[in-house]
């Protein structure tokens, strides 16, 4: 199955569009529906393409014995945690229905098979599968089975080349496939990115290769703008919230403008060609004004016969041209001329 196409929601994505970016905010909103809208409000008010979540459904993903990767307080296991972050289907579809509102994508992570059926029925035809889940044969073989055709953005944190090639190889001919390169280290730091394996992937793979940032910096996703990755994904946060587990691997809300604005202009500059040869009105206008034309050196008088060593070029280009200097040697004065101002036919014989 040649993929030189990817689809997410009505948005078709290929390697020569504008970087699509979303926006994670997975559990910034702590378990509750009105601090959902108000991330979806903040995010929105940017030309970020994609919002996404996350939904657990502990019951089916999780157990007692999960331990926390960092400890939050109230909370006796991560079970109890992912439980306080569900949502019921009913919220799901009102989450859904106002990121339409505000032109912005919906998007969720999934971890069980339950899931998928829940955000299905509320039209769901994209998945994002976080590494953890590389080994979730269940959920994998569900995807492959029964959501043939739907989009699959799957991150590689965990998982080494031959896991990578084996999930390539398992979905590349039943589902549309973007493979994320991704550290799975929170923060992630500079020289731990490895932006050099998305040159490697793009080469073996024959899907689109995008980058999942965990570096809680502006400058890492500005560099994948700029490298022009089709799909890039990044963690915003709102505030400090000790709940939040992303908090520290997430970039502050207010640098969505510079990320949304570069991505507006490194796209103009990749693809707004000139071709040299050829000038355009205001350049020709531009180089009357920036040129030159043939003056004299010293003030000139009636009579005077022009000679070579009496002229030189000064601005503006609006006069004489150097290569017509042969029309003024040996003519004569027919009025005193300043050097002040550029020499006009009129004042020669």
């Amino acid at each position: 199955m040649k993929q030189n196409k990817f689809k997410i929601s009505k948005k078709v994505i290929t390697k020569n569009t504008k970087p699509f970016l979303i926006a994670e905010v997975a559990q910034a909103h702590g378990g509750k529906l009105k601090e959902v809208f108000k991330l979806i409000d903040k995010v929105s008010a940017y030309k970020i393409d994609a919002i996404k979540f996350q939904t657990h459904l502990a019951e089916f993903e999780s157990t007692y014995d999960e331990p926390f990767r960092l400890k939050i307080k109230n909370f006796k296991s991560r079970y109890d945690y992912w439980k306080s972050m569900e949502f019921k289907e009913h919220e799901w579809f009102k989450i859904k229905k106002y990121c339409e509102k505000k032109k912005i994508i919906f998007l969720s992570s999934v971890f069980s098979i339950q899931s998928v059926q829940l955000l299905s029925k509320i039209g769901l035809r994209t998945w994002k599968i976080g590494s953890g889940e590389c080994n979730s044969y269940d959920l994998l073989n569900y995807l492959k089975t029964k959501r043939k055709k739907d989009s699959l953005i799957i991150s590689t944190g965990l998982m080494d080349n031959k896991r990578i090639s084996e999930i390539y190889k398992f979905f590349i001919n039943k589902n549309p496939l973007c493979i994320m390169h991704c550290v799975s280290k929170y923060p992630t730091k500079f020289n731990e990115l490895g932006f050099n394996n998305i040159e490697e992937l793009n080469k073996k793979y024959n899907c689109l290769i995008g980058y999942s940032d965990h570096s809680s910096s502006v400058y890492s996703i500005l560099y994948a703008i700029s490298k022009s990755i089709p799909i890039i994904e990044f963690h915003v946060k709102i505030n400090e919230d000790k709940k939040n587990l992303d908090k520290t691997s997430s970039i502050k809300i207010k640098d969505l403008e510079i990320i949304t604005k570069a991505n507006e202009i490194f796209y103009q500059l990749k693809n707004n060609k000139i071709k040299k040869n050829i000038l355009t009105k205001e350049q020709s206008s531009m180089l009357k004004i920036f040129g030159k034309s043939l003056s004299f050196k010293k003030n000139m008088f009636k009579g005077q016969i022009i000679k070579r060593q009496n002229l030189t070029l000064k601005k503006p280009g609006t006069g004489i041209k150097f290569n017509e200097i042969k029309k003024l040697i040996g003519k004569k004065l027919i009025k005193n001329v300043t050097n002040k101002r550029l020499i006009k036919y009129q004042d020669i014989i």
